[in-house]
């Protein structure tokens, strides 16, 4: 799905350099990358910068994020409307939290002619390209982390072919945590009840266009507790385990996984449910 970010965004004013400021600087999330987009205010297509994104979170030390792309790095070229970076944030990190995001503009060349005043004699020198001196700029802005796209949940239907009825609930970030309760009923004996109990960890994998994948796996208990013919009571437990993925789309969860019960037999497993 694609993730929506919940921003308490602070934007620092920039220092003025030569005019130029770096400004306008929006960020948002796409499925599990950020987009950062800024402008370098009063530059020309004739000139050159070197830029670089650091960050940090939860007031920690500065680090590069070393998964982007985009409009970061050496010779970028002014003038345009706006530059884009993107962050692929969970091939760095596994968590996010508060983050603040710094740009920096370095000049490193400008070839825009150099006025010439008149003079009696005709200019014959060619106006020579201009190699100055690296100055920075630097913006920042500031992402609040307690509502970021990584802190998700789900609430689901989940059954198996054999315990048709059931509720799953738990996280759909990097890594997350599930418990799923299953349970049905049998004409073969009278007041027969079947019931599983499971609980384990999920863990984001991939993204494919808008559908988010994520794989779970955990262990349990089923137990069933039934009245046979003669009118006894009786109970049997059983050791359970059961895996799987689950895939996001927009507001959606569907599940595919197998319950395996010792002695017993393996089973498939289906869900649909709510991401929030």
């Amino acid at each position: 799905m694609k993730r929506v970010f919940l921003l308490l965004a602070v934007l620092n004013i920039a220092c003025f350099v030569n005019a130029q400021t770096v400004e306008g600087i929006q960020v948002k999330s796409e499925d599990d990358k950020i987009i950062i987009n800024y402008r370098i205010g009063g530059s020309t297509d004739a000139q050159k910068y070197n830029v670089t994104l650091s960050c940090s979170m939860d007031g920690g030390l500065r680090f590069e994020p070393r998964t982007v792309i985009g409009d970061v790095g050496e010779n970028i070229r002014g003038g345009r409307s706006y530059y884009t970076i993107e962050w692929d944030v969970f091939e760095d990190v596994d968590e996010v939290g508060d983050v603040e995001f710094f740009i920096k503009v370095y000049l490193v060349k400008d070839m825009t002619p150099v006025p010439v005043e008149p003079q009696s004699q005709p200019q014959t020198e060619p106006a020579l390209e201009r190699e100055q001196q690296p100055v920075s700029q630097q913006s920042s802005v500031a992402v609040k982390g307690e509502e970021t796209f990584n802190r998700k949940s789900f609430f689901a239907y989940t059954g198996s072919s054999n315990s048709p009825l059931g509720v799953s609930v738990g996280g759909v970030k990097n890594f997350g945590f599930y418990l799923s309760f299953r349970f049905g009923s049998s004409d073969y004996y009278e007041n027969y009840m079947w019931g599983t109990l499971t609980a384990g960890l999920t863990k984001y994998i991939y993204t494919l266009g808008k559908y988010r994948i994520h794989a779970y796996a955990g262990v349990g208990s089923s137990a069933e507790v039934y009245e046979d013919i003669y009118g006894d009571s009786l109970s049997e437990s059983y050791f359970t385990a059961d895996f799987g993925i689950i895939q996001v789309v927009n507001f959606l969860s569907l599940t595919l996984g197998l319950e395996v019960i010792s002695d017993v037999g393996t089973y498939p497993v289906f869900g649909i449910g709510l991401v929030f």
